[in-house]
């Protein structure tokens, strides 16, 4: 047992509190190859999706896609969550999308930040963006990003077949 010290707080540790993949990342790292680490780790998880207009329900309902989506094809929860950043294009101002994303279950104390992406010419309009940073036994390479709509185009070869 150890004692550990944050902000002047002291916590008993034992070695029962370590925590251990779920059944469906030890199910994924079985299929990988046999150097693959359950040690956890802070990783990135990417996706975008494109909205059709500028509306608070446009949105919503593309941010919820993306993020059932992300949810889907990896195994986490979110209380593994680090944190999320969206960014957006300029032209759309009608609802943070961290709005849409405190209310799904269980992401209400889930670090949310929005912020502009810089107008580039030529670039993806209509567009928003997310990194999630989560805490996984999950190698980098097994993380599965998800590009939706329009956004397939950022990252062909991460596109999922809508």
């Amino acid at each position: 047992m150890t004692t550990t010290k944050n902000y002047g707080i002291h916590k008993q540790k034992s070695e029962s509190d370590s925590i251990l993949c779920s059944p469906q990342q030890q199910l994924k790292i079985s299929k990988m190859s046999p150097e693959t680490s359950q040690e956890w780790r802070v990783r990135g998880l990417r996706g975008a999706t494109t909205v059709s207009q500028n509306s608070a329900e446009a949105i919503i309902e593309a941010v919820d896609e993306l993020l059932t989506v992300l949810e889907d094809l990896n195994p986490f929860s979110p209380n593994e969550i680090v944190s999320v950043i969206f960014t957006v294009t300029q032209e759309l101002d009608a609802l943070f999308p961290a709005t849409a994303a405190r209310h799904r279950p269980g992401w209400q104390y889930v670090p949310l930040l929005d912020v502009q992406q810089s107008p580039v010419v030529g670039s993806l309009d209509y567009c928003i963006r997310v990194l999630i940073h989560l805490n996984t036994c999950l190698p980098q390479q097994a993380l599965r990003h998800a590009y939706l709509r329009r956004a397939a185009q950022l990252r062909p070869d991460l596109t999922i077949a809508n």
